[in-house]
């Protein structure tokens, strides 16, 4: 979203609370979405596939979720890829100064975010893909189905 059209009071949201403030409410929205995602999953014909994706599915849902025919696969990205995307989406060389800050506020929750997934993720156990940028989505697939789901 570019900057200008951020609204006035998640500009004051993000501007006002930390990093870790900011990780802690957005999981705490995720934990209100997770009940439409089991209640999607359940809802799924036997034998269909179906790829839900996502932040808000966050590993220690999906560990707490039991289900014989749903796998999780985590994809992942270096700092650098993610402030790469963040800079270019945000249209960071025609922002201000209060624009500036509420893309690097973004960016380093992003950071915090990726970091502490990363953490649950292999905690739990979960496959992680880094991804690199120039992966096709078919690359990806032949990755997941090939290395992670015969597993």
């Amino acid at each position: 979203m570019p900057p200008e059209s951020v609204p006035d009071d998640v500009q004051e949201h993000y501007l006002s609370l930390s990093v870790e403030e900011l990780f802690a409410d957005v999981i705490r929205h995720y934990e209100t979405v997770w009940p439409l995602v089991t209640d999607k999953i359940a809802a799924l014909p036997a034998g269909q596939g179906q790829v839900i994706e996502g932040s808000a599915l966050w590993p220690d849902f999906i560990a707490s979720y039991s289900k014989d025919d749903v796998s999780a696969v985590w994809l992942t990205a270096s700092d650098e890829l993610l402030q790469a995307r963040i800079y270019r989406e945000s249209a960071l060389a025609r922002a201000d100064a209060v624009q500036r800050e509420l893309i690097s506020k973004f960016l380093e929750r992003t950071y915090y975010f990726n970091a502490r997934m990363v953490e649950r993720v292999m905690r739990l156990g979960f496959p992680l893909i880094s991804i690199t940028g120039s992966d096709t989505v078919e690359d990806l697939c032949e990755i997941i189905v090939l290395e992670h789901l015969r597993s």
